[in-house]
């Protein structure tokens, strides 16, 4: 027997049905979820005298920079199509990119009835995104998610009264990261509560295809639904920092470098003055990007090190770019010594910076792939 009103667990869809889901690796991820689509059904007597319905959502990331309590937002507010259903227009990002750094994430989604009609007086604003806000770990960003968290709270507690936040859709749940729960692909969540048209049958098939949902081969009309859709990403690229101090950085060890090459007069001194103020400026880069919390620590390495090796080929007397500096290959040039340079950044003297840097070169592509299919970027 399964419960035949109410609202489901989350049934996971595959993205792609031949082939195996990717997991969300803990410490080494990121991820995204968003609402793909949502639909309310308003079938049943609970809707004779309601004109109104609300979607909200609650995130709680676990993480210290956003508390340990769920974040509300309030994502639509609906006129009620009686005997009928209606797509909601939702795909909100819940949460943006973020590392895979806790250990489990949580979700609630409401359908609540608004009895009284009272919130449709700010339907206007909320359809606007006033009152919802995508969490992410970065300070300023997380500071403006529990100010507006603060306002919608307050806003259903003065429109709906407890007694009256009677829910069609209510899921709150947790999906767990350091046990390797969360994948990539889709989670659905159905609701219901009208006896004439009952949760489906968990044996039934359920698919996911052009923003819609299907029960059976068929479309799913008769209940709400909501579609949480999960990006795994395996890198965050250097140009996401939204204008982080350490990018600032490390651009000034590339100028410095770049200007160096352009100087055919430059005495070996220079070259190696030059090259002590690089390498400073990336050693400070360093540090500033292994505090970012949006940035995991194998990608900030990462990073560090294409910025390293940057550098070290503009000025590579056999390199590309100093033949279009107008320098002949093999000139006499002073070059640094690459394990040393490895070395002062705390990395293994004997890594291989090509391989290191072709394989986070792919992970990047991928990371940009999955962004610009799931519309991000």
């Amino acid at each position: 027997m399964y419960k035949l009103i109410g609202t489901t667990s989350p049934i996971f869809v595959s993205r792609d049905p031949q082939s195996t889901p990717k997991t969300v690796r803990s410490g080494q991820d990121y991820f995204v979820i968003m609402i793909h689509s949502a639909q309310a059904a308003f079938h049943g007597k609970i809707w004779d005298k309601v004109n109104n319905l609300i979607v909200t959502s609650q995130v709680n990331l676990n993480h210290r920079n956003l508390g340990n309590g769920c974040l509300t937002s309030i994502n639509r507010t609906v006129a009620v199509r009686k005997n009928g259903s209606q797509p909601l227009g939702l795909n909100p990002n819940l949460i943006s990119l973020v590392p895979a750094v806790m250990p489990n994430v949580t979700i609630g989604i409401g359908f609540i009835i608004d009895k009284q009609n009272e919130i449709v007086k700010l339907s206007g604003m909320i359809n606007d995104n006033c009152f919802f806000n995508a969490l992410s770990l970065a300070v300023g960003p997380a500071s403006v998610a529990k100010n507006v968290a603060g306002i919608a709270d307050k806003i259903i507690r003065e429109f709906i009264k407890p007694e009256d936040q009677e829910p069609i859709l209510d899921f709150y749940g947790d999906f767990n990261i350091a046990t390797g729960d969360l994948k990539d692909g889709y989670y659905v969540i159905i609701g219901t509560s009208d006896d004439a048209t009952p949760l489906p049958d968990p044996s039934i098939r359920v698919e996911v295809k052009n923003n819609k949902l299907f029960v059976g081969g068929t479309p799913a009309d008769k209940w709400s639904y909501v579609i949480l859709d999960v990006q795994r990403i395996p890198a965050r690229a250097r140009e996401m920092n939204d204008s982080a101090s350490w990018d600032l950085k490390l651009r000034e060890a590339e100028d410095d470098a770049e200007l160096l090459v352009r100087n055919p007069i430059a005495s070996e001194d220079d070259r190696k003055q030059t090259w002590n103020r690089c390498l400073k400026l990336i050693q400070e880069s360093q540090t500033l990007l292994r505090a970012d919390v949006n940035y995991l620590p194998k990608d900030a390495t990462n990073i560090v090190t294409a910025s390293l090796q940057r550098c070290r080929q503009v000025i590579d007397p056999n390199s590309p770019e100093r033949a279009t500096k107008g320098f002949k290959q093999g000139d006499s040039v002073w070059m640094p010594d690459i394990s040393n340079d490895l070395t002062a950044l705390g990395l293994p003297p004997e890594t291989n910076i090509n391989k290191v840097l072709e394989e986070y070169a792919d992970q990047v592509f991928e990371t940009r792939r999955a962004l610009k299919a799931a519309g991000i970027i």
